[in-house]
């Protein structure tokens, strides 16, 4: 591929299988981060929506939606990748990354309503943060339902979500 530096996608494939994840996740930010590491690089951020780790794949799904946005590309990885996933963390930022490549909000709602309800405080302030950012760019959406759960949020014990929840 032009402009690729050579063997720049073997050095990410041979890092995305460091044993370490956090050196895993730093391959899907840096592919996110870099045009010319496309199309080699999408695929090794794509295997990595399957790592053990939940970090990682959750790192994948952002760098995947942030990277590939208007572009359907990863869209079937995601969504197979979010029908297995079974932390509420990741799902969501699959949903997320779901959303930002093909404008499907459905999904990202369903486990966003469902995250703030949690007895996690950090999944209930990923998802206000959701909550947020989609109502503010999603112009066609059922507001009312979501400014009400948000409005319930604003009540919440942790006082980080309900300064979360206050400024929506």
């Amino acid at each position: 591929v032009e402009g690729v530096p050579t063997g720049a996608a073997a050095h990410l494939k041979r890092l995305a299988g460091d044993p370490h994840p956090i050196v895993r996740a730093e391959v899907a930010r840096a592919v996110q981060g870099d045009r010319l590491l496309w199309p080699e690089g999408c695929a090794i951020v794509q295997s990595l929506l399957e790592d053990q780790d939940r970090g990682v794949r959750e790192a994948a799904a952002r760098a995947l939606g942030r990277a590939l946005a208007n572009s359907n590309a990863a869209v079937d990885p995601l969504a197979s990748a979010l029908e297995r996933e079974d932390d509420a963390r990741v799902a969501l930022s699959q949903s997320e990354a779901i959303w930002r490549i093909s404008g499907s909000v459905d999904e990202l709602l369903r486990r966003a309503l469902e995250g703030s309800m949690s007895a996690d405080v950090g999944l209930r302030r990923i998802s206000v943060l959701a909550l947020r950012e989609v109502t503010a760019t999603c112009k066609a959406l059922p507001h009312q339902r979501l400014k009400e759960r948000l409005m319930a949020l604003g009540d919440d014990a942790d006082c980080q979500v309900r300064d979360d929840a206050r400024v929506a």
